[in-house]
């Protein structure tokens, strides 16, 4: 196994982890018919892909689903989430 040459190298190993991570943790709301949290996990991942800065996390609402216009979207029953 060849050494790792540089902090951009680890780097990649941990967004590589994160992503993982993420994946599962999307597939495991699924499969508790989780919908929204899985579709955030989604949308989160798909971000963290492209490059795009993880505003999720960084945000008072991390985790909370949101439309496009980033505005919290209401879950079940038509409560807040």
């Amino acid at each position: 196994m060849a050494a790792l040459g540089g902090d951009g190298d680890q780097d990649a190993l941990d967004l590589e982890e994160q992503l993982a991570a993420l994946e599962a943790d999307m597939l495991a709301a699924a499969d508790r018919l989780e919908f929204e949290q899985a579709a955030a996990l989604r949308d989160r991942i798909v971000r963290m892909k492209s490059g795009e800065q993880d505003s999720a996390s960084a945000s008072s609402g991390a985790g909370r689903p949101r439309s496009r216009a980033g505005i919290t979207t209401r879950g079940r029953r038509g409560r807040k989430t």
